[in-house]
């Protein structure tokens, strides 16, 4: 992935150091005086990337961990602003956040907060490897998470199929998001 390729090219330039500059301008400075242009994004990148091994905040703090996924997706990133991202974009800054740092945990919080995604994305289920936060999605009335719960776990690759029935179409989302996000880490 390019962002832990990015990461070893700053430990590998900077050492350790970069991480102790506080104020970004110092850091855009040392990345021209290289011949490195940083715009908006790649500076938001960088920063997501610092926090990531600098704090915990991202796994504990709902507001920070949605920066933090606009960030790792090159998102414009809007720290007072909810900007609810995609489920995929979710997945992927999950994954990354995971490589960066596999022993940290999301706090309930931050699961919630990815819960409350997925419901309003109408996802009764999340694949991985967002398969911890499916405890905070309500239960459906139809019995269409444990259903699916059975399912994926079974089968992790369904093929689209039809009539048009609400376990189909849950079916069809969760591979819609798996698609996308395999998409995203082929990149």
């Amino acid at each position: 992935m390019k962002h832990l390729s990015l990461l070893k090219k700053l430990h590998e330039t900077f050492g350790k150091e970069w991480l102790l500059i506080e104020e970004p301008e110092t850091l855009w400075y040392m990345f021209k005086s290289l011949g490195i242009d940083v715009d908006e994004k790649t500076g938001d990148l960088i920063n997501a990337l610092k926090t990531l091994i600098l704090s915990s905040m991202p796994w504990i703090d709902p507001f920070v961990f949605e920066n933090i996924v606009d960030a790792l997706n090159e998102d414009t990133v809007l720290p007072t602003t909810i900007t609810k991202p995609p489920i995929e974009n979710i997945m992927y800054a999950v994954r990354i956040m995971t490589d960066i740092d596999p022993g940290e945990e999301f706090s309930p919080d931050v699961k919630k907060y990815i819960a409350s995604v997925a419901m309003d994305s109408q996802m009764v289920y999340l694949p991985r490897p967002l398969t911890f936060v499916n405890e905070f999605i309500c239960p459906d009335d139809m019995g269409l998470q444990t259903t699916l719960l059975k399912t994926m776990t079974s089968f992790p690759h369904l093929p689209s199929f039809s009539p048009e029935t609400p376990l189909n179409i849950q079916v069809r989302r969760i591979l819609n998001v798996t698609n996308k996000f395999e998409e995203k880490l082929n990149k």
